[in-house]
């Protein structure tokens, strides 16, 4: 699997596999029919595209196009993909609170967001609140929590807290000296 080292790696690797040129067309052809999208709405679309694909790939289809770039053909005529969107149900499950998932973490834990590579520095904060709400990414209720960010966290040189996905959340691991 590849990692993410460095902004301008993150980058490259968007453009290398077409995401840039997804999420101009994905806004072209929003803007095309009168709907004017905002980049994270974009960004919502592309994702469920892309899970789309992923979840509805063909074997035979793919194993064909394997097999023609090995022996260097042409692979040009690619079948048009009939990806199957489900539907949006953001309505509250009527037996909220009782079916949703006990919460991951509470208030006052020291919580960091899940870092990409081994290297990545991450955001740290403390847990001040949390709201149960529809990650249309997921297509599903799930936690989502307010953190107070620490003085030392990249962002909290231009916010003071921020939300996140719990799937995103870890706790903090603390260094050897930070536990004396």
């Amino acid at each position: 699997m590849t990692s993410i080292h460095n902004f301008e790696g993150a980058q490259e690797l968007v453009q290398n596999f077409g995401v840039t040129q997804l999420l101009e067309n994905i806004s072209k052809i929003t803007s095309a029919s009168g709907q004017i999208l905002h980049a994270n709405e974009i960004n919502a679309l592309a994702a469920l595209l892309i899970q789309q694909l992923s979840q509805n790939l063909n074997h035979e289809i793919v194993t064909n196009f394997a097999d023609n770039l090995r022996f260097g053909n042409d692979i040009t005529d690619l079948p048009r993909i009939n990806l199957e969107v489900p539907p949006l149900n953001t309505t509250l499950p009527e037996d909220f609170p009782d079916s949703a998932a006990m919460p991951s973490f509470l208030y006052g834990d020291r919580l960091q967001w899940r870092p990409l590579s081994e290297e990545d520095e991450t955001d740290t904060g403390v847990a001040i609140g949390r709201f149960y709400a529809y990650a249309s990414n997921r297509h599903q209720w799930t936690w989502k929590y307010l953190i107070l960010l620490d003085k030392e966290s990249h962002s909290a040189q231009f916010c003071l807290a921020d939300t996140a996905w719990e799937h995103h959340l870890e706790p903090v691991t603390l260094t050897q000296s930070e536990v004396q």
